[in-house]
Formats: structure tokens, C-alpha cells, sequence
């Protein structure tokens, strides 16, 4: 199970705030909420999605495991003065299959007929189920972390094939990461990959990054990584 560290948060809160990523997946999001809707996040992470959600929500809960992550979530809310979000520290698996929200979101957790189930369970109008469907590019050595392949197909024919109304959506997202230094790379590499990175790295990251030009944020270096992605709306 994916484990929250200083580091990771670092390097996510960096990813998410110079490609926009976030804001690409709620906007194709935002037209299956309404102004009314109360919303739940569940696995919410660093809250990013959480955050644009109360955008439009009446209200939005925002659910994960992980009370370091959450910590920065926080920490964001209070800053950009957002009110109408709660946060709570909780494992799905304790939260009661009642319907509680009317819409309820998850991204890049679980990805099965049967969490798509557990969410409209919690749900008094439709589900929305964010999937990593594989990428179109990898930066990883060979062996080391290969991308996730995708099977939103399968799981959309299974939905469907319990009588489940879906809309769904494709796109490409970049998620690559940014970072200050070419030290912060390999550091970055090495904390995925601990255990298969060939003697080669830094030849393979020479291949890889894309120097940047001065920025706002000083940032030297750019890991392009092109993200499939299928967003899952099931109705009630």
C-alpha cells in the first residue's frame, strides 16, 4: 500500500502545482456536480481534487488514511480560507455503506466493479471513479517501476454488465515531475525504485529530463510523464 513520506509530499505537492493536473481532472469533473451537491473525496491524499471540488459543492468531505497528508490539506484549507470542507481521518473500509453524500469521488485508489459499488453505496446520486489506464510514456528504467496497465475497459463492461448506468471519459494528462536540481532527480528515482535502478541512472536521466528554463518556482529540470487517464460516472 502506497505510504505517505516527507518526500513524496514534496514531490506530488510540486508535480500537482506546476501541471495543473488536478485542475484538468476536476474540470471534467465540475459538470456532474451541482451548486447543491454535499461531496465526499474518499482517499483523497493531499486533497488537491478535494479542494477544487469546493469550488462548486455545497460542501465537501474529504477522507483519507493517511493524517500526514491531511496535514497539508489542512494547512491548504486554512490558507485559501475554504469553508465548507470538512476533513476526517478514516479508512474506507470503516465508513458505513449508507448513502451519505450526494456525490461521492475517488482517484487513482481503488480500481474495481467493487469499489465503484462501495462508493455508490455511500452515494444518494452517482459515483465518480478516477482510473489510471496505463501511460504513454515511461520514464522508469527497464524492470524498475513499470507503468500500471490499464483496465478501464474491463471494469466499464463490468458495471455496465450489473446494470449500472456509466458515462466515462479519456484523456492524457501530463503528470511529470519538476525538479531543482539534477541531484534531486536521482533522489527522486531512488526513492520509487529502490531496489532496480541500473548502474547507468544518471545516463538514463540525462535521456529523460528536459532542462527548463528561469521560472518562478526554480525549477532546472522536467521528467515528462504523459498519464492515461478514464474518469467513471455511475448514476443511481
Amino acid at each position: 500500500m502506497f505510504t505517505w513520506t516527507k518526500d513524496s509530499i514534496n514531490w506530488y505537492k510540486q508535480a500537482a502545482e506546476y501541471t495543473k493536473y488536478d485542475q484538468e481532472i476536476y474540470q471534467e469533473i465540475e459538470p456532474f456536480i451541482e451548486e447543491t451537491d454535499t461531496v465526499c473525496d474518499i482517499a483523497c491524499g493531499l486533497g488537491f481534487i478535494s479542494m477544487q471540488l469546493a469550488k462548486k459543492a455545497k460542501s465537501v468531505t474529504a477522507i483519507d488514511i493517511s493524517a500526514q497528508a491531511l496535514q497539508l490539506l489542512q494547512k491548504n484549507i486554512e490558507r485559501q480560507s475554504i469553508t465548507n470542507m470538512e476533513v476526517i481521518t478514516s479508512d474506507i473500509a470503516d465508513l458505513p455503506a449508507k448513502p451519505q453524500w450526494d456525490v461521492t469521488v475517488m482517484s487513482f485508489f481503488k480500481q474495481s466493479d467493487d469499489a465503484m459499488l462501495q462508493l455508490l453505496d455511500m452515494s444518494k446520486k452517482r459515483a465518480i471513479l478516477v482510473l489510471s489506464n496505463g501511460s504513454k510514456t515511461n520514464f522508469w528504467p527497464n524492470n524498475s517501476r513499470p507503468s500500471k496497465q490499464g483496465n478501464a475497459d474491463r471494469l466499464i463492461q463490468e458495471l455496465k454488465a450489473k446494470g449500472i448506468q456509466i458515462n466515462s471519459i479519456e484523456r492524457d494528462l501530463d503528470f511529470g515531475q519538476p525538479f531543482h536540481s539534477f541531484d534531486e532527480a536521482i533522489q527522486f528515482m531512488k526513492h520509487y525504485a529502490p531496489n532496480n535502478l541500473p548502474e547507468n541512472l544518471e545516463d538514463h536521466l540525462r535521456a529523460h529530463l528536459v532542462p527548463m528554463e528561469e521560472n518562478a518556482f526554480g525549477y532546472r529540470y522536467y521528467l515528462p510523464h504523459i498519464k492515461k487517464i478514464v474518469i467513471v460516472i455511475a448514476d443511481k
